[in-house]
């Protein structure tokens, strides 16, 4: 897999008052690097762990049971809840500080600003000591590697897809022989299939998002496979909006054709998640772009387990590509070689790592059983950190084919791309991505709104208000990401 990454080449320090800092002190647990000064207190190495529960629960129960557990199986390890979580207003000026929590995670999107700002730790030296550096998959590896250096430990990966309609695709004919839907190898064959489907059943081939912020997310990656690139970060650090091109004049175009040439998209345009779920899972539309975790997301609508299939997203005109989405867990820049050992300890400790405990595999079954219970849809592969010889990998597949509930073969292709080297994995955009996602929401209404709508002076005026509104007020230290 390829991995298209967005890189930036500087970053503002945050300037914080001496009282902000103190305050930051004052409800942030004391850094582990601090104590003793090299991370030990009393011959143990100390890691503090961020996004600890704070109130009592289940939550707090379990983190507690997995402290204990990990300490008493680590004797020489000692760890420090801190219940400081990430968000982009408070970290800065924490980093700036050198408050980090010895371990703390949050978005891929953050990655590059991170690293560049040098506010976390090489681990790769560590992650070849706990043998875990050649278990990462090439995908993966490359998500957080840069310049052969590894600045992160992914985890809960997801790319897109196209979630469909067992039901509605064998109406319309496009289940094949060996009951796996048909795969749409490109974006006019998406149009090809929505028009069969609306033929044979009458409902919508394609549901597409279109508000709260989701369409202009699900479009990106249709723009992306247009050849579209959304912005570009100037030499001075500012960032420039770059769409306003013929390559998303046509993507737009392509979703103009959906409705006012094919006639395929449901008769209602403002759809947001809840309702393209709903839409799919009540055999109201055949197709949808989403994540991987879509099976966890129907049964509330009592959609029978054997009616969902997924396959791969479809190439573009340009690109074959799909966003990719995971959690990175990260060490301070101010942790020892030893703190950032512990830390990899723990995250094996709590299922984030290569290998598995008991305590976690039971855990998972357990969860597996709820999902079930519950009507989930079992069967959809995820894109995995580690590699097929790894513990994690072989238990988790073994346990999706124990629990599978949907029909075999019906997520075949889908399970195939994620080991598809041509299809490209690309993280969301760099900066001001949801102010994005709100702006191309309003291009699409108005385009499904208005057959006369004037592609162009859409685009151009987009590309203009996403600058002068977004991109020109920027702020890196906790603005509108």
């Amino acid at each position: 897999m390829k991995i298209k990454k967005r890189f930036t080449k500087s970053i503002a320090c945050a300037v914080v008052a001496i009282m902000a800092v103190a305050a930051l002190s004052a409800c942030a647990a004391k850094p582990a690097s601090t104590s003793g000064g090299n991370g030990t207190t009393d011959g143990k190495v100390e890691i503090s762990i961020a996004g600890w529960p704070s109130t009592e629960g289940a939550s707090l129960d379990n983190m507690t049971a997995l402290k204990e557990g990990f300490e008493k199986d680590n004797p020489d390890i000692t760890i420090v809840p801190d219940t400081w979580g990430f968000d982009l207003k408070t970290f800065y000026p924490k980093a700036e500080a050198g408050l980090l929590p010895s371990g703390y995670g949050t978005s891929a999107t953050e990655l590059d600003k991170i690293v560049d700002a040098g506010y976390c730790a090489d681990m790769t030296e560590s992650l070849k000591r706990s043998n875990e550096y050649d278990l990462f998959t090439d995908s993966a590896k490359k998500l957080v590697e840069r310049n052969g250096k590894i600045y992160g430990l992914p985890y809960n990966l997801y790319i897109t897809g196209l979630a469909v309609n067992m039901d509605l695709f064998e109406a319309a004919g496009l289940i094949e022989e060996d009951g796996s839907p048909m795969q749409p190898k490109n974006w006019d064959e998406v149009a090809e299939f929505a028009v069969k489907i609306k033929e044979a059943t009458g409902k919508p081939g394609l549901i597409l998002n279109t508000s709260n912020n989701t369409g202009g997310w699900i479009f990106s990656n249709i723009a992306w496979s247009f050849g579209v690139d959304f912005m570009e970060e100037q030499s001075d650090g500012t960032w420039k909006a770059t769409f306003d091109t013929p390559e998303m004049v046509e993507a737009m175009q392509y979703i103009y054709d959906l409705r006012w040439k094919y006639n395929v998209l449901p008769d209602n345009i403002l759809v947001d998640n809840p309702e393209a779920q709903k839409l799919l899972a009540t055999g109201n539309g055949a197709m949808l772009i989403t994540g991987s975790d879509i099976g966890t997301k129907l049964y509330k609508y009592e959609m029978d387990p054997e009616s969902l299939g997924m396959v791969a997203i479809p190439e573009g005109p340009k690109r074959h590509v799909a966003l990719v989405g995971s959690m990175i867990e990260y060490a301070a820049p101010t942790c020892t070689e030893d703190q950032v050992d512990a830390l990899l300890k723990w995250e094996d400790h709590i299922g984030n790592g290569a290998t598995l405990n008991d305590t976690i595999k039971g855990n998972r079954r357990k969860s597996m059983e709820t999902a079930i219970s519950n009507g989930q849809a079992i069967g959809i592969h995820a894109p995995d950190v580690w590699n097929e010889e790894s513990e994690q990998s072989v238990f988790r597949y073994n346990l999706i084919e124990e629990y599978r509930n949907m029909k075999p073969n019906a997520s075949k292709h889908y399970d195939e791309s994620l080991k598809d080297e041509s299809l490209e994995w690309q993280t969301e955009e760099p900066v001001c991505a949801q102010d994005l996602y709100g702006v191309l929401d309003n291009c699409i209404q108005e385009i499904l709104n208005n057959k006369d709508a004037n592609i162009q002076a859409i685009v151009s005026k987009a590309n203009s208000d996403f600058q002068i509104n977004y991109l020109d007020n920027y702020d890196p230290k906790g603005g509108n990401e």
